[in-house]
């Protein structure tokens, strides 16, 4: 039988989309942070042209349209950015890559 895990002292607002207050232990946080981070790291190492879609796409939720007309694309250009970025962050995933100090936002 394992220990129970240290419980944090407060919420965690915003750390799991479905639960926005969520408690979580403290081995949980770390790991969260270690993939964060892990994340981080792979879309530092995307192209920036490629970056520039998916990240305002997948985590602004914003519409292809919006993001085409802002970076001055085609829409099918903005799509096939995206494919290639998701293709790109894919690859990635497979591997181990340690994260970089800078943020991303």
């Amino acid at each position: 039988m394992t220990p129970s895990a240290p419980r944090c002292s407060g919420t965690l607002p915003g750390v799991l989309p479905d639960q926005p207050a969520q408690r979580l232990d403290v081995y949980e946080l770390i790991a969260h942070r270690e993939e964060r981070a892990q994340f981080r790291a792979r879309l530092l190492r995307l192209r920036p042209k490629l970056r520039s879609v998916l990240v305002p796409y997948t985590l602004e939720e914003r519409p292809i349209s919006a993001i085409a007309a802002t970076l001055g694309i085609p829409e099918a250009t903005a799509y096939a950015r995206l494919h290639l970025a998701r293709t790109a962050l894919a690859q990635t995933s497979k591997q181990k890559i340690p994260p970089r100090t800078a943020r991303v936002w």
